[in-house]
C-alpha cells in the first residue's frame, strides 16, 4: 500500500521478454524478497525473478509484468508495478507490435516465451497509456464492484449513483442502504457483479452475486489456517 501505482498518463516506448530483475534499493525488498540483495541482477527464469516472460517499462521504474501467480492480482504485492496474467500481458505486447509494425518476428517471439533468451523491442511513436484507478466499473452491461485496495474512498454512495447515471440507471430510486450494501459485497478476494438489467429492474441484492478476483482468490480464502501467526511476524498480501 505504501507503494501505489502512477495514476495518469505514461508512455510504452519498450517491451523486454526475459527481462532480468534488479532490486531496488528499498523497505519493500527486504521485507518482501528476503533471498535478494538491493542491486543485484536476477536473471530471466531465477525463481527469485518477479517479472516473469515480460516487462513494459513506463518509465520511472514502473513495469507492466507478469504476475508471479494469478492470486497475487488484485492485491497488495508489486512495488508500484502493473501485474498481469501471462497470457493477457503477452497479448498486449503483440498487441502493440502489431500496432507500432516493429522490426519483431512472430518467430522471434515464440523463441523467447520459450525460452530465457532475452528479446527487447523498441517502440516509435510511443504507445500512449492512461493508467486510472477505477472500483467501480460498468462493461458489457454488467457493473463491477472491486475492492479499494489504495483506501482511496472511491467505493461511496455518491461515486456509485454517478457510475449507474452514466449508464442510463434512475439512481434516485435506489435508497444509500441498498447502494451502501453492494459496495459492503465487494472484500479482499471477491467483487461484486451485477447487470445494469437487474438493477434497472430493482432485483440488485438479489440477483448480484460475489465472484472470486482470480481463478486463486477463492482458494486462498476457504484454505484452512494451521498456524497462528505470532506477533511482530510479517507477512505480505
Amino acid at each position: 500500500k505504501k507503494y501505489p501505482i502512477f495514476i495518469g498518463l505514461r508512455k510504452i516506448t519498450q517491451i523486454i521478454w526475459n527481462p532480468e530483475w534488479v532490486p531496488p534499493d528499498s523497505e519493500w525488498v527486504l521485507e518482501s524478497h528476503t533471498d535478494v540483495e538491493p542491486g543485484e541482477h536476477i536473471k530471466a527464469g531465477d525463481k527469485r525473478n518477479p517479472l516473469g516472460k515480460l516487462k513494459i517499462p513506463l518509465g520511472d521504474a514502473y513495469l507492466i509484468h507478469q504476475a508471479r501467480k494469478p492470486s497475487d492480482l488484485g492485491h497488495l504485492v508489486s512495488h508500484g508495478c502493473i501485474r498481469m496474467l501471462k497470457d493477457d500481458v503477452s497479448d498486449l505486447a503483440n498487441k502493440i507490435v502489431a500496432a507500432r509494425s516493429l522490426p519483431i518476428t512472430a518467430e522471434q517471439i515464440e523463441h523467447a516465451m520459450n525460452s530465457t533468451d532475452r528479446l527487447v523491442a523498441n517502440g516509435k511513436p510511443p504507445v500512449p497509456i492512461d493508467i486510472n484507478y477505477d472500483t467501480q466499473v460498468v462493461e458489457g452491461g454488467v457493473l463491477h464492484i472491486y475492492p479499494d485496495v489504495y483506501g482511496r474512498d472511491t467505493n461511496t454512495v455518491e461515486n456509485l449513483r454517478e457510475v449507474l447515471r452514466s449508464v442510463g440507471v434512475d439512481a434516485s430510486k435506489l435508497d444509500d442502504q441498498t447502494l451502501k450494501q453492494m459496495l459492503d459485497r465487494s472484500n479482499a478476494n471477491e467483487e461484486f457483479v451485477v447487470s445494469v438489467a437487474d438493477i434497472k429492474s430493482g432485483n440488485v441484492l438479489m440477483a448480484g452475486r460475489n465472484q472470486p478476483l482470480t481463478s486463486q482468490s477463492i482458494i486462498a480464502k476457504k484454505a484452512p489456517t494451521k498456524h497462528k501467526a505470532h506477533h511482530g511476524a510479517r507477512g505480505r498480501r
